[in-house]
């Protein structure tokens, strides 16, 4: 994808590797469901899952293991993917703006990758970039740098001073 004017790539990188969020109550309700399910069907062979309280206690008890067990199985591999990427994406901002205070933490990058918003920096308290990810290639995600001038109303400014030396003979 080529580079609009005004942008400029700063890092690419795989967006397998940053890793998917899994909600951990999704995870509880798919797998109580499918829990419940499996000891419906079971009621017709073992004779004490008859007992709704069984049924529902190993249901709640399956289900709050494989909530637990996916919300602790984020790899080290992600989670230190996470942190080089936002700690190569913090100095760059540094070197652009200027401001140590001008750093994301890793929840705002995955959202600049996931949701693709554009977040704005202020070089040295001007307003003028913009940080965005954008789709590189299939399975590529590239984070740009996109430069716009501040608007200071020099465009009207010239207009009125073309227009005044025009009216002037």
């Amino acid at each position: 994808m080529p580079l609009k004017n005004g942008e400029h790539p700063l890092t690419s990188f795989v967006a397998k590797k940053w890793g998917r969020e899994k909600n951990p109550g999704c995870v509880f309700m798919g797998a109580g469901f499918v829990t419940f399910l499996l000891c419906l069907i079971l009621v017709f062979f073992i004779e004490p899952m008859r007992n709704a309280s069984i049924v529902i206690g190993s249901s709640l008890a399956i289900a709050t293991l494989a909530a637990v067990s996916e919300n602790m199985s984020t790899p080290a591999r992600v989670k230190s993917f996470r942190v080089m990427l936002t700690r190569k994406v913090n100095e760059l901002i540094l070197e652009m703006t200027g401001d140590p205070t001008a750093r994301v933490s890793i929840a705002e990058l995955g959202a600049l990758i996931q949701l693709e918003y554009a977040k704005p920096l202020h070089i040295n308290g001007v307003p003028g970039l913009e940080l965005k990810v954008v789709d590189k290639e299939p399975g590529m995600k590239q984070l740009i740098a996109k430069v716009t001038a501040p608007d200071y109303g020099l465009e009207s400014f010239d207009l009125l001073l073309s227009a005044e030396l025009k009216r002037k003979p």
